[in-house]
């Protein structure tokens, strides 16, 4: 066999095999094929891309920049560059890398602008970031994740119908984009418009029935629309899935507290200080559900105890204060001549 077949046959033996995601074999046959040509930028780029796949970014970076030495104007391997260089969090790096990829190739990718934006995101530059995907929309309207990101960011600038608006573009190209939807129903929570919040979580919770946050979410919206039976199923199937939440229990007694289902309200602090002695709230709920009962001694001891606790507590001074009062108030009313 002359040199040459041998080369190529080396080099389709490596690329099937990185085909095959058998990356440690394709690179040992790209090594024979540099062996026999150590000039070839295309090996170089091959054996970069298969140790990227095997998370080997520093030898992914010295291949691309052997193969850029060999080959200075080939994209794609700037491309693969900048991807070892995010994977590293060398985000301006990546970045200048990936310009150098637009500037080369005559037809831009939306995929090259959409990680330019990842990277703006990591670097915190949100007008950047925001640029990028509207430059990915510009190139692919139908690409899901830019039209998400876009939503994203508008939601943390508080442009909530705007958010939204990306948000059902997701949707309309990716009915299973799963965050589309939750993202969707926190934009519409800050609108205050929870029978739609509810919805969205409902349709999360079919993608993700184990999604312990959005079960949480949920309870929160159906308390704020004062539906607390419901509200507190929600937070007894969060409580099931993520056990060690201590904000899960709170909201549980608070809509315990709102359905005047104090002795609930109590075994359930009192099951949640048997494994958390030192949790504040705990104490607090737990005096709250005793002045509920009128139990107003018994309920100062345990807000004292939240006080212990946290010292700074101002709802349990609140309430404290207002019981001591309406003790006063009693016992001024007990001494008052009939």
């Amino acid at each position: 066999m002359d040199l040459r077949k041998e080369c190529w046959e080396f080099q389709r033996q490596g690329s099937q095999l990185s085909w095959e995601a058998k990356y440690q074999e394709a690179i040992i046959c790209f090594d024979r094929t540099i062996s026999l040509n150590p000039n070839d930028a295309n090996i170089y780029y091959r054996k970069g891309t298969a140790l990227l796949q095997m998370g080997k970014h520093r030898k992914a970076v010295r291949c691309f920049n052997k193969a850029i030495i060999l080959k200075p104007n080939d994209g794609y391997t700037y491309y693969g560059k900048g991807n070892a260089l995010f994977t590293m969090g060398m985000y301006e790096e990546a970045i200048s890398c990936f310009d150098k990829y637009i500037s080369l190739t005559p037809h831009y990718h939306a995929d090259v602008w959409f990680s330019k934006g990842i990277a703006f995101l990591k670097l915190g530059k949100k007008q950047e970031e925001m640029d990028c995907y509207d430059k990915v929309i510009s190139l692919n309207p139908n690409y899901p994740r830019a039209h998400y990101n876009k939503g994203v960011i508008l939601s943390n600038m508080g442009k909530n119908q705007e958010a939204i608006d990306c948000y059902d573009k997701t949707i309309s190209l990716d009915p299973k984009y799963m965050y589309a939807y939750y993202s969707k129903g926190l934009a519409l929570a800050e609108m205050k418009r929870y029978e739609e919040v509810v919805e969205c979580y409902n349709k999360v919770i079919i993608l993700d029935p184990n999604h312990a946050k959005v079960y949480f979410d949920k309870g929160y919206a159906l308390s704020l629309m004062e539906k607390y039976e419901e509200a507190f199923g929600c937070y007894e199937k969060a409580e099931s899935l993520n056990p060690n939440d201590s904000q899960i229990f709170v909201n549980k007694c608070f809509v315990l507290g709102r359905m005047k289902k104090y002795k609930e309200v109590i075994d359930c602090c009192d099951k949640f200080i048997s494994f958390n002695p030192n949790h504040s709230m705990a104490y607090h709920n737990k005096g709250m559900a005793l002045c509920g009962m009128k139990k107003y001694e018994e309920a100062i001891v345990y807000l004292d105890q939240a006080l212990t606790i946290d010292p700074n507590h101002e709802k349990a001074r609140h309430f404290k204060l207002q019981i001591e009062a309406k003790l006063r108030k009693n016992e001024e009313a007990a001494l008052r001549p009939r």
